[in-house]
Parts: structure tokens; C-alpha cells; sequence
């Protein structure tokens, strides 16, 4: 059996505040028993990267108001791990384990997530400008409130995920599976959402003017009083969906599916729906007539308003 106690010395590169004691297994190592537990103290950043890398599990441990910039987790057992206000900009979690952590009000610039599992991760409030979550998990994560503008998501699970109130402009969701997620509030502009498969999402009351949506399944999503204007629907899978008194000004519909649409007093403007399909969508209140490529659909169809 190896030692109980493991100390490491604090160097240069101090961890900011105390030192941190870990409770924890140690994993994948040859010199203990499966089951062994140790204390480890972890004062310096080089120390705390080493006994990740070891394979420690770090899981449950806080970090919560630490200087943390650029460490390198990768691939790191942190689940259910505190980061409040924790300053990590630049840091590597690539694969990491991160379940149900908690990254409220941290500083996450340019921080790389990508392959990570945060599931039901809290980034409330974070800073996390161009950061990187590329194939991450993170579905019910919460990003409320969040600086999330240029970050990338592209084809990571987010399924029922929450952006309610954050700033994603520029943000890249390519490809991501948005399932039920809400951007309620949220400002997107210019975001690329292209591919994305967001059935019964909510896009409501979010600003999304020049955002890409093409080709993206919104079948059955809530974009109601959305701005919208001259965003990219071009192909887009909108089935039943919620678009009632969103700004769609010169918006680019060309090949959309628009069945059974809500578009009730919408702004359509300039808007383009050649060769969209739209039968049995509710063009209630808009002004059909400012809009383009109606005539390329012999199933165009507007329904008259039902008097109350």
C-alpha cells in the first residue's frame, strides 16, 4: 500500500487563497489499491495540473474565487466541481469530466471545453467570450445571464439548455442538438445556427437579426416576437412553428417549410419565401403583398383572421 498522505510542497504559480484539500481516489495509478482514499494538499497550479494528470479525482472539490488562468485539466474527474468567480481564462478542459459543476460569475475567456461532459453545468453570469465547446455534452446546462458572444458550440448536445437572457452575438452553434433549449431574451446577432436540431425550442422575444438558421430544424419551436430581420431561414424546417409577431423583415425563406405555421401578425416586409412551403400557415395581419416569391407556390395560403 502506498502512503496516506500525500503533501506537495508550495512553488512559484501559488493557487490563490489557501490551499487546496482534496478528499479523493486515486485512479489508474499501480502503487494503491482500487478503493484507497487520500488527502491531498494542492498548492501551486503545476501541482494541481500533475495530479490531474495522474488520474486523482477531483470530483466535489471547490475552486470557487481562484486564479487559475491558462491550467491545463484536460481530461480531468471534476464533476460536481465549484468554480464561482473562479478566474480560468485560456484553460484547456478538453474531455473533461465536469457534470453538474458550477461556474457562476467565472472568467472563462478563450477557455477550451471542447469534448467536455457538463451536463447540467451552471454558467449563470460567466464571461465566456470566444470560448470553445466544440461535440461538448451540455445538455440542461444553464448559461442564463452569460457573455457568450463568438463562443463556438458546434455539434455539441444541449438539449433542454437554457440562454435565457445571455449575449451570444457572432456565436457559432453549427450542428448542435438544441432539443427543447431556450434563448428566451437572448442577443444573437449575427449567431450561426446552421443544421441546428432545435424541435420545441424557444426563441422568444430574442434578437437574432442577421443570424444563420439554414437548414436547421425548428419544427414546432417558439420564435414569437423574435427580431429576426434579414436572417437566413433558407431551407429550414419550421413545421408548426411559433413565429407570431416576429420581425422578419427581409428575411431570406427560400425553400423553407412553413406548414402549418403561426405567422400571425408578423413583419414580412421584404421577406423572400420563393419556393417555401406554406400551406396552412396563418399569414393573419402581415402584409403579404410587401413580400417576394409568393407566386412561386401554388399552396400559399392566407388564412382570414377569426373574429373573437
Amino acid at each position: 500500500m502506498g502512503k496516506k498522505h500525500e503533501e506537495l510542497e508550495q512553488t512559484d504559480g501559488d493557487i490563490g487563497g489557501a490551499p487546496i484539500d482534496v478528499d479523493t481516489e486515486l485512479e489508474g495509478l499501480d502503487d494503491f489499491d482500487e478503493g484507497d482514499f487520500f488527502e491531498v494538499e494542492v498548492a501551486t497550479v503545476e501541482q494541481l495540473e500533475e495530479a490531474v494528470a495522474e488520474g486523482l479525482d477531483f470530483s466535489e472539490a471547490s475552486f470557487t474565487a481562484e486564479n487559475l488562468v491558462g491550467v491545463c485539466l484536460a481530461n480531468g474527474l471534476l464533476d460536481r466541481c465549484e468554480f464561482i468567480a473562479a478566474e480560468m481564462s485560456d484553460a484547456d478542459l478538453r474531455g473533461a469530466h465536469l457534470q453538474e459543476s458550477v461556474w457562476v460569475g467565472a472568467l472563462l475567456t478563450h477557455t477550451n471545453f471542447d469534448g467536455a461532459n457538463l451536463d447540467e453545468a451552471d454558467f449563470s453570469g460567466a464571461a465566456l467570450e470566444r470560448a470553445s465547446f466544440a461535440g461538448a455534452a451540455l445538455t440542461q446546462a444553464c448559461f442564463d445571464g452569460g457573455a457568450v458572444s463568438r463562443a463556438g458550440f458546434q455539434n455539441a448536445v444541449m438539449h433542454d439548455a437554457s440562454f435565457a437572457g445571455s449575449s451570444l452575438v457572432e456565436a457559432d452553434l453549427s450542428g448542435a442538438a438544441l432539443t427543447d433549449a431556450s434563448f428566451a431574451g437572448c442577443d444573437a446577432q449575427r449567431a450561426n445556427l446552421s443544421g441546428i436540431l432545435a424541435e420545441g425550442a424557444s426563441f422568444s422575444g430574442a434578437g437574432f437579426a442577421g443570424a444563420n438558421f439554414s437548414g436547421a430544424c425548428l419544427r414546432g419551436a417558439d420564435l414569437s416576437g423574435g427580431g429576426f430581420r434579414r436572417a437566413d431561414f433558407s431551407g429550414a424546417d419550421l413545421r408548426e412553428a411559433d413565429l407570431s409577431g416576429a420581425d422578419l423583415s427581409a428575411v431570406n425563406l427560400t425553400g423553407a417549410d412553413l406548414r402549418g405555421a403561426d405567422l400571425s401578425g408578423a413583419g414580412i416586409e421584404g421577406a423572400d419565401f420563393a419556393g417555401a412551403k406554406v400551406k396552412g400557415a396563418d399569414f393573419s395581419g402581415t402584409s403579404r403583398e410587401l413580400a417576394r416569391g409568393f407566386d412561386s407556390g401554388k399552396d400559399a395560403k392566407k388564412k382570414k383572421k377569426k373574429k373573437k
